[in-house]
C-alpha cells in the first residue's frame, strides 16, 4: 500500500509514525523525527492505551441551539507504544481518567480518532 506523507491511512488498526533511521515512534501528527531528523513511515500500533487527561463537551449546555448533538469526551491517551495522542472517547458515561481504552475507528466527521473504554 502506497501512502504519501500527508495522509494517514484509514485502516482497521491505529497507525503511528516510525522513524526509518532510528525507529522512534511518534503520534500521527509528527512529520519528521525529532531525534535524528529522519523520514517517518506509517506503522500499525496495538491501538491500546491509557487516558491521561480528558474533558467533556456538551453542545446543549453551550446555549448555541445544538440540543440534538450528543456530549463528546475528548481525551489525551498515552498509547502502549509510548506516544500521546488526542482521541474521542465513545460511550463514556463515567470519568475516564486512568481508564484503559482501545481504538475503534477513524473519525468520519471529527478530527480525532475514536477510542472506546476497554
Amino acid at each position: 500500500m502506497s501512502i504519501d506523507h500527508v495522509t494517514r491511512p484509514l485502516a482497521t488498526a491505529f497507525m503511528l509514525r516510525s522513524c526509518v533511521c532510528c525507529a522512534t515512534l511518534f503520534a500521527p501528527e509528527v512529520w519528521v523525527c525529532r531525534d535524528c531528523g529522519g523520514d517517518l513511515e506509517w506503522v500499525p500500533s496495538t491501538g491500546r492505551g491509557t487516558v491521561v487527561s480528558w474533558t467533556r463537551l456538551d453542545p446543549a449546555a453551550s446555549g448555541s441551539g445544538n440540543r440534538g448533538l450528543e456530549p463528546l469526551t475528548i481525551a489525551i491517551v498515552e498509547l502502549d507504544e509510548g506516544p500521546w495522542i488526542y482521541a474521542s472517547i465513545e460511550s463514556c458515561g463515567r470519568e475516564p481518567r486512568g481508564a484503559r481504552v482501545v481504538f475503534e475507528h477513524e473519525s468520519v466527521v471529527g478530527r480525532f480518532p475514536v477510542f472506546g473504554l476497554s
